[in-house]
Protein backbone atom coordinates (compact mmCIF):
# COMPACT_ATOMS: atom_id res chain seq x y z
CA UNK A 1 0.00 0.00 0.00
CA UNK A 2 2.80 2.41 0.87
CA UNK A 3 4.42 1.80 -2.51
CA UNK A 4 1.18 2.88 -4.21
CA UNK A 5 1.08 6.22 -2.32
CA UNK A 6 2.72 9.35 -3.71
CA UNK A 7 2.94 12.95 -2.47
CA UNK A 8 4.18 15.64 -4.89
CA UNK A 9 4.60 19.40 -4.67
CA UNK A 10 2.88 21.58 -7.28
CA UNK A 11 5.56 23.72 -8.94
CA UNK A 12 5.90 27.35 -7.86
CA UNK A 13 3.31 26.94 -5.09
CA UNK A 14 2.97 25.78 -1.50
CA UNK A 15 0.31 23.23 -2.44
CA UNK A 16 0.97 19.51 -2.76
CA UNK A 17 -0.96 16.65 -4.27
CA UNK A 18 -1.69 13.28 -2.59
CA UNK A 19 -2.27 10.28 -4.84
CA UNK A 20 -2.83 6.59 -4.18
CA UNK A 21 -3.44 3.73 -6.58
CA UNK A 22 -5.80 0.92 -5.57
CA UNK A 23 -8.23 -1.39 -7.30
CA UNK A 24 -11.26 0.58 -5.95
CA UNK A 25 -11.72 4.30 -6.85
CA UNK A 26 -13.95 4.97 -3.80
CA UNK A 27 -11.38 3.39 -1.52
CA UNK A 28 -8.63 5.52 -3.05
CA UNK A 29 -10.60 8.76 -2.48
CA UNK A 30 -11.43 7.79 1.13
CA UNK A 31 -7.79 7.02 1.94
CA UNK A 32 -6.52 10.28 0.43
CA UNK A 33 -9.06 12.43 2.31
CA UNK A 34 -8.27 10.63 5.57
CA UNK A 35 -4.54 11.17 5.05
CA UNK A 36 -5.10 14.92 4.50
CA UNK A 37 -7.11 15.21 7.76
CA UNK A 38 -4.49 13.24 9.68
CA UNK A 39 -1.77 15.49 8.29
CA UNK A 40 -3.59 18.66 9.47
CA UNK A 41 -4.25 17.17 12.94
CA UNK A 42 -0.62 16.17 13.21
CA UNK A 43 0.47 19.71 12.37
CA UNK A 44 -1.58 21.16 15.27
CA UNK A 45 -0.40 18.43 17.67
CA UNK A 46 3.22 18.94 16.63
CA UNK A 47 2.97 22.68 17.19
CA UNK A 48 1.45 22.17 20.66
CA UNK A 49 4.18 19.69 21.58
CA UNK A 50 6.86 22.09 20.34
CA UNK A 51 5.32 24.96 22.33
CA UNK A 52 5.18 22.86 25.50
CA UNK A 53 8.82 21.85 25.18
CA UNK A 54 9.79 25.46 24.52
CA UNK A 55 7.90 26.72 27.61
CA UNK A 56 9.54 24.07 29.79
CA UNK A 57 12.99 24.97 28.53
CA UNK A 58 12.40 28.74 28.86
CA UNK A 59 11.01 28.33 32.41
CA UNK A 60 14.04 26.37 33.56
CA UNK A 61 16.45 28.73 31.90
CA UNK A 62 14.68 31.86 33.21
CA UNK A 63 14.82 30.54 36.78
CA UNK A 64 18.54 29.84 36.44
CA UNK A 65 19.21 33.29 34.99
CA UNK A 66 17.20 35.02 37.74
CA UNK A 67 19.21 33.27 40.44
CA UNK A 68 22.44 34.13 38.65
CA UNK A 69 21.51 37.85 38.45
CA UNK A 70 20.69 37.98 42.16
CA UNK A 71 23.98 36.28 43.08
CA UNK A 72 26.02 38.69 40.93
CA UNK A 73 24.24 41.76 42.37
CA UNK A 74 24.91 40.57 45.93
CA UNK A 75 28.57 39.97 45.12
CA UNK A 76 28.84 43.46 43.58
CA UNK A 77 27.27 45.11 46.64
CA UNK A 78 29.57 43.24 49.03
CA UNK A 79 32.67 44.16 47.03
CA UNK A 80 31.68 47.85 46.93
CA UNK A 81 31.26 47.90 50.69
CA UNK A 82 34.58 46.17 51.38
CA UNK A 83 36.62 48.13 48.84
CA UNK A 84 38.22 51.59 49.05
CA UNK A 85 37.81 52.10 45.35
CA UNK A 86 37.41 55.71 44.22
CA UNK A 87 35.88 56.72 40.93
CA UNK A 88 37.75 56.83 37.63
CA UNK A 89 38.20 60.66 37.61
CA UNK A 90 39.93 60.73 41.01
CA UNK A 91 42.12 57.80 39.91
CA UNK A 92 43.10 59.79 36.83
CA UNK A 93 44.01 62.78 39.02
CA UNK A 94 46.21 60.53 41.17
CA UNK A 95 47.94 59.30 38.01
CA UNK A 96 48.70 62.92 37.06
CA UNK A 97 50.03 63.57 40.58
CA UNK A 98 52.23 60.48 40.33
CA UNK A 99 53.58 61.64 36.98
CA UNK A 100 54.47 65.10 38.49
CA UNK A 101 56.12 63.44 41.45
CA UNK A 102 58.27 61.28 39.18
CA UNK A 103 59.31 64.41 37.25
CA UNK A 104 60.41 66.07 40.50
CA UNK A 105 62.43 62.95 41.38
CA UNK A 106 64.23 63.16 38.05
CA UNK A 107 64.98 66.91 38.55
CA UNK A 108 66.35 66.26 42.05
CA UNK A 109 68.57 63.51 40.66
CA UNK A 110 69.92 65.91 38.01
CA UNK A 111 70.71 68.67 40.62
CA UNK A 112 72.39 66.18 42.92
CA UNK A 113 74.53 64.85 40.10
CA UNK A 114 75.54 68.38 39.03
CA UNK A 115 76.55 69.41 42.58
CA UNK A 116 78.49 66.17 43.12
CA UNK A 117 80.34 66.65 39.82
CA UNK A 118 81.19 70.30 40.71
CA UNK A 119 82.43 69.33 44.18
CA UNK A 120 84.64 66.64 42.67
CA UNK A 121 86.07 69.10 40.11
CA UNK A 122 86.83 71.73 42.82
CA UNK A 123 88.55 69.20 45.07
CA UNK A 124 90.68 68.00 42.19
CA UNK A 125 91.77 71.52 41.05
CA UNK A 126 95.55 72.14 41.35
CA UNK A 127 96.25 75.79 42.05
CA UNK A 128 94.29 78.99 41.70
CA UNK A 129 94.31 79.11 37.90
CA UNK A 130 92.86 75.60 37.50
CA UNK A 131 90.26 76.32 40.20
CA UNK A 132 89.31 79.49 38.40
CA UNK A 133 88.97 77.61 35.07
CA UNK A 134 86.82 74.87 36.65
CA UNK A 135 84.41 77.29 38.32
CA UNK A 136 84.18 79.48 35.22
CA UNK A 137 83.44 76.40 33.04
CA UNK A 138 80.69 75.23 35.44
CA UNK A 139 78.57 78.34 34.68
CA UNK A 140 77.36 78.49 38.32
CA UNK A 141 75.97 81.97 38.98
CA UNK A 142 77.30 81.91 42.56
CA UNK A 143 80.83 82.21 41.22
CA UNK A 144 80.17 84.43 38.20
CA UNK A 145 80.24 87.83 40.00
CA UNK A 146 83.50 87.16 41.84
CA UNK A 147 85.21 85.86 38.71
CA UNK A 148 84.08 88.89 36.69
CA UNK A 149 85.46 91.36 39.31
CA UNK A 150 88.75 89.41 39.29
CA UNK A 151 88.94 89.58 35.52
CA UNK A 152 88.22 93.33 35.68
CA UNK A 153 91.10 93.86 38.16
CA UNK A 154 88.90 95.03 40.98
CA UNK A 155 89.74 92.04 43.18
CA UNK A 156 93.08 90.51 44.08
CA UNK A 157 93.88 86.85 43.44
CA UNK A 158 94.14 85.91 47.10
CA UNK A 159 90.87 87.57 47.95
CA UNK A 160 89.25 85.97 44.93
CA UNK A 161 90.46 82.50 45.97
CA UNK A 162 89.22 82.96 49.52
CA UNK A 163 85.81 84.11 48.30
CA UNK A 164 85.48 81.23 45.83
CA UNK A 165 86.45 78.60 48.39
CA UNK A 166 83.98 80.04 50.86
CA UNK A 167 81.18 79.64 48.35
CA UNK A 168 82.43 76.17 47.34
CA UNK A 169 82.14 75.02 50.96
CA UNK A 170 78.37 75.56 50.72
CA UNK A 171 78.13 72.97 47.91
CA UNK A 172 78.49 70.11 50.39
CA UNK A 173 75.48 71.42 52.31
CA UNK A 174 73.53 71.57 49.05
CA UNK A 175 74.43 67.96 48.25
CA UNK A 176 73.16 66.76 51.63
CA UNK A 177 69.92 68.70 51.24
CA UNK A 178 69.49 67.26 47.70
CA UNK A 179 69.99 63.71 48.92
CA UNK A 180 67.45 64.16 51.72
CA UNK A 181 64.93 65.71 49.35
CA UNK A 182 65.48 62.96 46.71
CA UNK A 183 64.90 60.18 49.27
CA UNK A 184 61.68 61.81 50.42
CA UNK A 185 60.42 62.20 46.87
CA UNK A 186 61.18 58.57 46.07
CA UNK A 187 59.25 57.33 49.13
CA UNK A 188 56.27 59.45 48.21
CA UNK A 189 56.36 58.18 44.59
CA UNK A 190 56.54 54.55 45.69
CA UNK A 191 53.63 54.92 48.11
CA UNK A 192 51.51 56.68 45.51
CA UNK A 193 52.41 54.07 42.87
CA UNK A 194 51.30 51.22 45.15
CA UNK A 195 48.08 53.05 46.00
CA UNK A 196 47.24 53.76 42.36
CA UNK A 197 48.02 50.18 41.32
CA UNK A 198 45.81 48.71 44.03
CA UNK A 199 42.91 51.03 43.28
CA UNK A 200 43.24 50.41 39.50
CA UNK A 201 43.01 46.63 39.97
CA UNK A 202 40.01 46.97 42.26
CA UNK A 203 38.31 49.39 39.86
CA UNK A 204 38.85 47.05 36.90
CA UNK A 205 37.43 44.09 38.85
CA UNK A 206 34.47 46.21 39.92
CA UNK A 207 33.72 47.34 36.37
CA UNK A 208 34.01 43.76 35.09
CA UNK A 209 31.54 42.61 37.72
CA UNK A 210 29.15 45.44 36.80
CA UNK A 211 29.29 44.37 33.13
CA UNK A 212 28.56 40.77 34.08
CA UNK A 213 25.56 41.89 36.14
CA UNK A 214 24.25 44.00 33.21
CA UNK A 215 24.72 41.14 30.68
CA UNK A 216 23.04 38.61 32.96
CA UNK A 217 20.12 40.94 33.57
CA UNK A 218 19.67 41.57 29.83
CA UNK A 219 19.73 37.82 29.11
CA UNK A 220 17.27 37.19 31.92
CA UNK A 221 14.87 39.83 30.62
CA UNK A 222 15.10 38.39 27.08
CA UNK A 223 14.26 34.86 28.23
CA UNK A 224 11.45 36.17 30.44
CA UNK A 225 9.87 38.02 27.51
CA UNK A 226 10.19 34.94 25.25
CA UNK A 227 8.58 32.79 27.95
CA UNK A 228 5.60 35.13 28.14
CA UNK A 229 5.25 35.08 24.33
CA UNK A 230 5.39 31.26 24.20
CA UNK A 231 2.73 30.97 26.92
CA UNK A 232 0.38 33.23 24.97
CA UNK A 233 1.15 31.52 21.61
CA UNK A 234 0.36 28.06 22.98
CA UNK A 235 -3.33 28.85 23.15
CA UNK A 236 -3.44 30.28 19.62
CA UNK A 237 -1.90 27.41 17.62
CA UNK A 238 -3.61 26.51 14.29
CA UNK A 239 -2.65 24.26 11.36
CA UNK A 240 -0.61 25.75 8.50
CA UNK A 241 -2.43 23.64 5.90
CA UNK A 242 -6.00 23.39 4.63
CA UNK A 243 -7.67 21.05 2.16
CA UNK A 244 -8.11 22.91 -1.13
CA UNK A 245 -9.94 20.10 -2.90
CA UNK A 246 -11.14 16.77 -1.59
CA UNK A 247 -10.40 13.60 -3.52
CA UNK A 248 -13.12 12.18 -5.76
CA UNK A 249 -13.24 8.74 -7.43
CA UNK A 250 -11.85 8.57 -10.97
CA UNK A 251 -11.47 6.08 -13.76
CA UNK A 252 -8.53 3.74 -14.34
CA UNK A 253 -5.18 5.55 -14.31
CA UNK A 254 -2.72 2.71 -14.94
CA UNK A 255 -1.25 0.85 -16.63
CA UNK A 256 -1.09 3.12 -19.68
CA UNK A 257 0.00 0.57 -22.20
CA UNK A 258 0.33 2.82 -25.23
CA UNK A 259 2.31 5.46 -23.36
CA UNK A 260 4.65 2.84 -21.89
CA UNK A 261 5.28 1.30 -25.28
CA UNK A 262 5.97 4.72 -26.81
CA UNK A 263 8.36 5.62 -24.01
CA UNK A 264 10.20 2.31 -24.30
CA UNK A 265 10.56 2.78 -28.04
CA UNK A 266 11.91 6.31 -27.59
CA UNK A 267 14.28 5.21 -24.81
CA UNK A 268 15.55 2.28 -26.87
CA UNK A 269 16.16 4.55 -29.85
CA UNK A 270 18.05 7.05 -27.68
CA UNK A 271 20.22 4.37 -26.09
CA UNK A 272 20.95 2.77 -29.45
CA UNK A 273 21.82 6.13 -30.97
CA UNK A 274 24.08 6.94 -28.04
CA UNK A 275 25.90 3.61 -28.38
CA UNK A 276 26.38 4.13 -32.11
CA UNK A 277 27.63 7.68 -31.62
CA UNK A 278 30.07 6.64 -28.90
CA UNK A 279 31.42 3.79 -31.02
CA UNK A 280 31.80 6.06 -34.02
CA UNK A 281 33.51 8.72 -31.90
CA UNK A 282 35.97 6.21 -30.45
CA UNK A 283 36.60 4.48 -33.82
CA UNK A 284 40.05 5.32 -35.11
CA UNK A 285 40.42 2.95 -38.06
CA UNK A 286 39.46 2.97 -41.74
CA UNK A 287 36.28 1.62 -43.37
CA UNK A 288 36.51 2.93 -46.93
CA UNK A 289 39.16 3.74 -49.46
CA UNK A 290 37.89 7.31 -49.45
CA UNK A 291 38.84 7.56 -45.77
CA UNK A 292 42.19 6.03 -46.59
CA UNK A 293 42.83 8.68 -49.23
CA UNK A 294 41.55 11.66 -47.24
CA UNK A 295 42.86 10.80 -43.76
CA UNK A 296 46.11 9.01 -44.61
CA UNK A 297 46.90 11.02 -47.72
CA UNK A 298 47.84 7.96 -49.77
CA UNK A 299 46.51 6.52 -53.02
CA UNK A 300 44.09 3.61 -52.61
CA UNK A 301 44.94 0.69 -54.89
CA UNK A 302 41.98 -1.45 -53.90
CA UNK A 303 40.19 -3.38 -51.18
CA UNK A 304 40.27 -7.10 -50.42
CA UNK A 305 37.25 -8.70 -48.74
CA UNK A 306 37.73 -11.04 -45.82
CA UNK A 307 37.86 -14.74 -46.71
CA UNK A 308 35.49 -17.03 -44.85
CA UNK A 309 38.14 -19.62 -43.95
CA UNK A 310 39.08 -21.19 -40.64
CA UNK A 311 42.83 -20.94 -41.01
CA UNK A 312 45.66 -20.03 -43.32
CA UNK A 313 45.91 -23.57 -44.71
CA UNK A 314 42.38 -23.16 -46.13
CA UNK A 315 43.39 -20.02 -48.05
CA UNK A 316 45.29 -21.93 -50.74
CA UNK A 317 42.45 -24.39 -51.20
CA UNK A 318 39.94 -21.54 -51.51
CA UNK A 319 42.11 -19.84 -54.16
CA UNK A 320 42.28 -23.11 -56.11
CA UNK A 321 38.60 -24.07 -55.77
CA UNK A 322 37.07 -20.64 -56.40
CA UNK A 323 39.17 -18.73 -58.92
CA UNK A 324 36.21 -16.45 -59.70
CA UNK A 325 35.25 -15.59 -56.12
CA UNK A 326 34.86 -12.02 -54.83
CA UNK A 327 38.29 -12.22 -53.20
CA UNK A 328 39.92 -13.49 -56.40
CA UNK A 329 38.39 -10.69 -58.47
CA UNK A 330 39.47 -8.14 -55.86
CA UNK A 331 43.07 -9.42 -56.12
CA UNK A 332 42.91 -9.17 -59.93
CA UNK A 333 41.66 -5.62 -59.56
CA UNK A 334 44.61 -4.92 -57.23
CA UNK A 335 46.95 -6.53 -59.77
CA UNK A 336 45.71 -4.12 -62.44
CA UNK A 337 46.16 -1.11 -60.13
CA UNK A 338 49.74 -2.13 -59.32
CA UNK A 339 50.67 -2.70 -62.96
CA UNK A 340 49.25 0.74 -63.81
CA UNK A 341 51.18 2.59 -61.10
CA UNK A 342 53.90 3.34 -63.62
CA UNK A 343 52.37 3.41 -67.14
CA UNK A 344 55.78 3.79 -68.80
CA UNK A 345 57.38 0.72 -67.25
CA UNK A 346 55.84 -2.23 -65.45
CA UNK A 347 56.94 -2.76 -61.88
CA UNK A 348 59.15 -5.77 -61.43
CA UNK A 349 59.89 -5.71 -57.68
CA UNK A 350 56.75 -5.18 -55.60
CA UNK A 351 57.18 -4.71 -51.83
CA UNK A 352 54.18 -5.54 -49.63
CA UNK A 353 54.30 -4.29 -46.05
CA UNK A 354 52.04 -2.93 -43.31
CA UNK A 355 52.14 -1.02 -40.03
CA UNK A 356 51.68 -3.90 -37.61
CA UNK A 357 51.36 -7.72 -37.77
CA UNK A 358 48.02 -9.37 -38.56
CA UNK A 359 46.94 -7.07 -41.40
CA UNK A 360 46.78 -9.77 -44.10
CA UNK A 361 49.84 -8.74 -46.09
CA UNK A 362 51.15 -12.31 -46.47
CA UNK A 363 47.81 -13.54 -47.82
CA UNK A 364 47.73 -10.58 -50.17
CA UNK A 365 51.33 -11.26 -51.30
CA UNK A 366 50.57 -14.92 -51.95
CA UNK A 367 47.35 -14.19 -53.85
CA UNK A 368 48.99 -11.39 -55.82
CA UNK A 369 51.87 -13.69 -56.82
CA UNK A 370 49.44 -16.39 -57.97
CA UNK A 371 47.36 -14.04 -60.11
CA UNK A 372 50.37 -12.24 -61.56
CA UNK A 373 51.71 -15.66 -62.52
CA UNK A 374 48.41 -16.52 -64.18
CA UNK A 375 49.09 -13.87 -66.85
CA UNK A 376 50.38 -15.50 -70.00
CA UNK A 377 54.14 -15.67 -70.21
CA UNK A 378 54.73 -14.12 -66.81
CA UNK A 379 57.24 -15.62 -64.45
CA UNK A 380 56.69 -14.57 -60.81
CA UNK A 381 58.74 -15.12 -57.64
CA UNK A 382 57.42 -14.75 -54.07
CA UNK A 383 60.27 -13.78 -51.74
CA UNK A 384 59.56 -14.25 -48.05
CA UNK A 385 61.47 -11.39 -46.41
CA UNK A 386 59.60 -11.72 -43.10
CA UNK A 387 62.21 -14.25 -42.01
CA UNK A 388 61.66 -13.70 -38.30
CA UNK A 389 58.09 -15.07 -38.32
CA UNK A 390 58.23 -17.19 -41.53
CA UNK A 391 54.49 -16.94 -41.98
CA UNK A 392 54.38 -18.83 -45.31
CA UNK A 393 54.86 -22.14 -43.48
CA UNK A 394 51.41 -21.70 -41.94
CA UNK A 395 49.87 -21.95 -45.43
CA UNK A 396 51.33 -25.37 -46.24
CA UNK A 397 51.58 -28.78 -44.62
CA UNK A 398 54.15 -28.52 -41.83
CA UNK A 399 55.21 -32.15 -42.25
CA UNK A 400 56.47 -31.72 -45.80
CA UNK A 401 60.04 -30.58 -46.50
CA UNK A 402 60.54 -26.84 -46.73
CA UNK A 403 61.45 -25.22 -50.03
CA UNK A 404 64.58 -23.36 -51.06
CA UNK A 405 65.70 -20.95 -48.37
CA UNK A 406 66.69 -17.36 -49.04
CA UNK A 407 69.64 -17.57 -46.66
CA UNK A 408 71.10 -20.59 -48.48
CA UNK A 409 70.99 -18.71 -51.79
CA UNK A 410 72.67 -15.64 -50.28
CA UNK A 411 75.42 -17.71 -48.66
CA UNK A 412 76.05 -19.60 -51.90
CA UNK A 413 74.94 -22.96 -50.52
CA UNK A 414 72.27 -23.21 -53.19
CA UNK A 415 72.55 -22.25 -56.85
CA UNK A 416 69.36 -20.91 -58.41
CA UNK A 417 70.17 -22.65 -61.66
CA UNK A 418 70.25 -26.05 -59.96
CA UNK A 419 66.92 -25.91 -58.09
CA UNK A 420 63.25 -25.65 -58.88
CA UNK A 421 61.73 -22.86 -56.78
CA UNK A 422 58.12 -23.66 -57.62
CA UNK A 423 56.12 -24.68 -54.54
CA UNK A 424 53.35 -27.17 -55.43
CA UNK A 425 51.11 -26.04 -52.56
CA UNK A 426 51.57 -22.31 -52.94
CA UNK A 427 51.35 -22.50 -56.73
CA UNK A 428 54.22 -20.02 -57.30
CA UNK A 429 58.00 -19.94 -57.22
CA UNK A 430 59.10 -19.14 -53.68
CA UNK A 431 62.24 -18.29 -51.76
CA UNK A 432 61.35 -19.24 -48.19
CA UNK A 433 62.63 -17.40 -45.15
CA UNK A 434 64.69 -19.16 -42.51
CA UNK A 435 65.98 -18.42 -39.05
CA UNK A 436 69.58 -18.15 -37.96
CA UNK A 437 72.12 -16.26 -35.91
CA UNK A 438 71.99 -13.09 -37.98
CA UNK A 439 70.15 -9.79 -38.11
CA UNK A 440 67.61 -9.53 -40.90
CA UNK A 441 68.12 -5.80 -41.47
CA UNK A 442 71.90 -6.29 -41.79
CA UNK A 443 71.27 -9.15 -44.23
CA UNK A 444 69.08 -6.98 -46.48
CA UNK A 445 71.63 -4.15 -46.30
CA UNK A 446 74.38 -6.46 -47.57
CA UNK A 447 75.86 -6.31 -51.06
CA UNK A 448 74.94 -9.98 -51.60
CA UNK A 449 71.25 -9.24 -51.22
CA UNK A 450 71.50 -6.34 -53.66
CA UNK A 451 73.27 -8.56 -56.18
CA UNK A 452 70.60 -11.24 -55.67
CA UNK A 453 67.80 -8.76 -56.44
CA UNK A 454 69.59 -7.69 -59.62
CA UNK A 455 69.97 -11.31 -60.67
CA UNK A 456 66.32 -12.05 -59.90
CA UNK A 457 65.22 -9.05 -61.98
CA UNK A 458 66.81 -10.72 -65.00
CA UNK A 459 65.13 -14.07 -64.33
CA UNK A 460 61.58 -13.01 -63.39
CA UNK A 461 58.94 -10.64 -64.67
CA UNK A 462 57.67 -9.88 -61.20
CA UNK A 463 59.12 -10.32 -57.69
CA UNK A 464 56.74 -10.05 -54.73
CA UNK A 465 58.57 -9.28 -51.46
CA UNK A 466 56.56 -10.13 -48.35
CA UNK A 467 58.15 -7.69 -45.90
CA UNK A 468 57.80 -7.45 -42.08
CA UNK A 469 55.65 -4.62 -40.61
CA UNK A 470 57.23 -1.16 -40.67
CA UNK A 471 56.56 -0.31 -37.02
CA UNK A 472 57.87 -3.66 -35.75
CA UNK A 473 61.35 -3.87 -37.34
CA UNK A 474 63.44 -1.77 -39.77
CA UNK A 475 63.52 -4.51 -42.47
CA UNK A 476 60.81 -2.92 -44.65
CA UNK A 477 62.63 0.42 -44.77
CA UNK A 478 65.80 -1.37 -45.92
CA UNK A 479 63.92 -3.40 -48.55
CA UNK A 480 62.00 -0.36 -49.85
CA UNK A 481 65.00 0.89 -51.85
CA UNK A 482 65.07 -2.33 -53.88
CA UNK A 483 61.38 -2.12 -54.84
CA UNK A 484 59.76 -0.48 -57.86
CA UNK A 485 56.33 -0.35 -56.20
CA UNK A 486 55.62 -0.27 -52.47
CA UNK A 487 52.16 -1.50 -51.40
CA UNK A 488 50.90 -0.76 -47.89
CA UNK A 489 48.31 -3.11 -46.33
CA UNK A 490 45.76 -1.59 -43.92
CA UNK A 491 43.39 -3.93 -42.10
CA UNK A 492 39.77 -2.79 -42.35
CA UNK A 493 38.34 -1.42 -39.09
CA UNK A 494 41.40 -2.59 -37.10
CA UNK A 495 44.57 -0.62 -37.85
CA UNK A 496 44.40 2.82 -36.25
CA UNK A 497 45.00 6.03 -38.13
CA UNK A 498 47.97 6.81 -35.90
CA UNK A 499 49.63 3.48 -36.77
CA UNK A 500 49.06 4.03 -40.48
CA UNK A 501 50.36 7.59 -40.33
CA UNK A 502 53.49 6.52 -38.43
CA UNK A 503 54.16 3.64 -40.83
CA UNK A 504 53.82 5.90 -43.88
CA UNK A 505 56.05 8.55 -42.30
CA UNK A 506 58.79 6.01 -41.63
CA UNK A 507 58.88 5.04 -45.31
CA UNK A 508 58.68 8.68 -46.41
CA UNK A 509 61.65 9.54 -44.17
CA UNK A 510 64.00 7.36 -46.27
CA UNK A 511 62.85 8.82 -49.57
CA UNK A 512 60.85 5.76 -50.66
CA UNK A 513 57.17 6.54 -49.99
CA UNK A 514 54.47 3.98 -50.63
CA UNK A 515 52.83 3.98 -54.05
CA UNK A 516 49.44 2.98 -52.71
CA UNK A 517 47.53 1.33 -49.89
CA UNK A 518 45.10 -1.60 -49.83
CA UNK A 519 42.26 -2.16 -47.37
CA UNK A 520 42.39 -5.82 -46.34
CA UNK A 521 39.96 -8.19 -44.62
CA UNK A 522 36.93 -6.02 -45.43
CA UNK A 523 33.80 -7.34 -43.66
CA UNK A 524 31.05 -7.05 -46.26
CA UNK A 525 28.17 -7.59 -43.82
CA UNK A 526 29.42 -4.91 -41.43
CA UNK A 527 29.99 -2.57 -44.35
CA UNK A 528 26.29 -2.76 -45.16
CA UNK A 529 25.44 -2.26 -41.51
CA UNK A 530 27.49 0.94 -41.44
CA UNK A 531 25.71 2.20 -44.55
CA UNK A 532 28.61 1.57 -46.94
CA UNK A 533 26.84 -1.08 -49.03
CA UNK A 534 28.07 -1.10 -52.65
CA UNK A 535 31.22 0.80 -51.69
CA UNK A 536 33.44 -1.66 -53.60
CA UNK A 537 30.83 -3.32 -55.81
CA UNK A 538 30.82 -6.52 -53.70
CA UNK A 539 27.05 -6.60 -53.15
CA UNK A 540 23.81 -7.60 -54.83
CA UNK A 541 24.35 -5.29 -57.81
CA UNK A 542 27.41 -7.24 -58.94
CA UNK A 543 26.70 -10.67 -57.45
CA UNK A 544 26.18 -12.20 -60.92
CA UNK A 545 29.83 -11.64 -61.78
CA UNK A 546 31.25 -13.72 -58.93
CA UNK A 547 31.18 -17.32 -57.84
CA UNK A 548 29.45 -18.03 -54.53
CA UNK A 549 31.97 -17.29 -51.78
Amino acid sequence: MIASLSVSNIRQSLAFNIQITTTDPIKSATIVNALAEIYIDNQIRQKLDDATRAIEFLSERTTELEANVEALEQELAQRMEASNVIDAQLLQAQNLQLRDLRTRVEDAQVRLAENQALQTAIEGADGFDELLAVLEASGDTRFTGIIQRFRAGRLEADATQVALLAIASDIGDDIRRNETQLASLRRSAEELTAQVSQQSSELIAMQQLEREVAASRLLYETFLARLQEASIQQGLETADSIVLSEAVPRGQSSPRVMMMMALMAILGAMIGSAIVLIREWRFAGFRTTDELKSLAGVKALGALPAMSVRGRKDVLQRLKDKPNSIFAEAVRNLRTSILMVSPDEEAKVILVTSSIPGEGKTTMSLALARYLGSLEGRRVLLLEADIRRQTLRAYVDETRPTGVKLLDVLLGKTNLDDVDLRDPDLGVEVLMGSGGDFNAADLFESRRFGDLIKKLRDRYDHIIIDSPPVLAVPDARVLARHADVRVFAVRWGFTTRTQVRQGLEMLNSIGHPVDGAVLTQVDQKKMKGYGYGGQYGYDGYSSGYYAND
